[in-house]
């Protein structure tokens, strides 16, 4: 699930690259990225479900820097996608959440490996994770203050 792997993916796909040389370099770009990240998620200010849905997402983002990301990692997104739910309202808002995590679940250890399938879910597993940290977590409850993440311990 690494973005370490994606070379070897779209090798085993039929495309002409060296993996052991590209691996390296797109964990380097995925590191800048990962920075980047942790930075805004730094800077942001959310309340207690924003809070906990960001710290999931930079965990499983810092896990997938390595070369082996397993598969439990996407506990984290899948978590957070669950506090995300709690703000739906709507049919679309359902169905567009519902591929999301299905797409996600698509590197699960119980369903059959598909390098399409697994390429996939390694590119969704990013998207969702940018998408998580950058996204607008509106408060849900009226008396909730929001924080900024490292601040108090409440």
């Amino acid at each position: 699930m690494a973005p370490f792997g994606i070379p070897f993916k779209l090798q085993s796909l039929g495309l002409a690259l060296e993996p052991w040389v590209w691996g390296p370099r797109f964990a380097t770009g995925y590191t800048v990225i990962a920075v980047i990240l942790a930075v805004v998620a730094g800077r942001r200010r959310l309340d207690r479900r924003g809070m906990a849905a960001v710290w999931l997402a930079l965990i499983t983002v810092a896990g997938l820097r390595g070369p082996m990301g397993p598969a439990y990692l996407l506990a984290g997104p899948l978590m957070a996608m669950l506090l995300v739910a709690a703000e739906l309202r709507t049919v679309r808002g359902w169905a567009v959440w519902s591929v999301v995590a299905i797409t996600l679940s698509l590197n699960s250890p119980a369903l059959p490996e598909s390098m399409v399938a697994s390429l996939v879910s390694c590119l969704a597993l990013q998207g969702a994770l940018a998408w998580l940290i950058c996204r607008r977590w509106p408060a849900l409850d009226a008396g909730s203050t929001p924080h900024a993440l490292g601040e108090g311990a409440g």
